[in-house]
């Protein structure tokens, strides 16, 4: 049976920045990122996520512990893949297609809308990015700077909502 994970319904979303102390986020079971993808490093970083949805949008809260750190990229649609990041991705019904939210640790984000995620060298097959405007329309909460060089070696966790 394939992981799920059940997005509860709020009236209200949680305050941005009100982190996992607000009742509605502490009332919910994180989720434990457990499968990545083959490519990736061997470097995994324990991290857990927490969903609400409300008539406003949904409301994402991930929590990382870590190791070496580092956010270089700055500003919407950057490339935050190169960096200490997290990523959500949400299949809105009768798209075709999803939607892939990117965010480092410093709160930059990168979001596409992907219709056909066959790769050829790089990218997609057929994806488009969101428009600037949208920037300020997903708002961010993270708990580290906004850039972050050199790295943090040490042991450190950081959330980003």
């Amino acid at each position: 049976m394939a992981p799920s994970y059940t997005i509860t319904r709020v009236a209200r979303p949680p305050a941005p920045g009100s982190g996992r102390s607000s009742p509605d986020w502490r009332a919910l079971t994180p989720a434990a990122i457990a499968h990545f993808h083959p490519r990736s490093s061997a470097h995994r970083p324990r991290t857990s996520v927490k969903v609400l949805h409300s008539d406003e949008g949904l409301h994402v809260h991930f929590r990382v512990r870590d190791r070496y750190v580092r956010v270089a990229h700055v500003g919407f649609q950057e490339l935050v893949s190169k960096d200490s990041c997290t990523e959500f991705f949400v299949r809105p019904g009768g798209t075709g297609g999803y939607l892939n939210f990117e965010m480092n640790a410093g709160g930059s984000l990168l979001v596409s809308f992907v219709e056909d995620w066959t790769r050829p060298l790089e990218g997609f097959r057929r994806a488009r990015s969101l428009e600037p405007e949208w920037d300020d329309r997903i708002p961010r909460v993270h708990s580290l700077p906004e850039r972050i060089d050199p790295e943090i070696a040490r042991p450190v966790e950081w959330s980003i909502q």
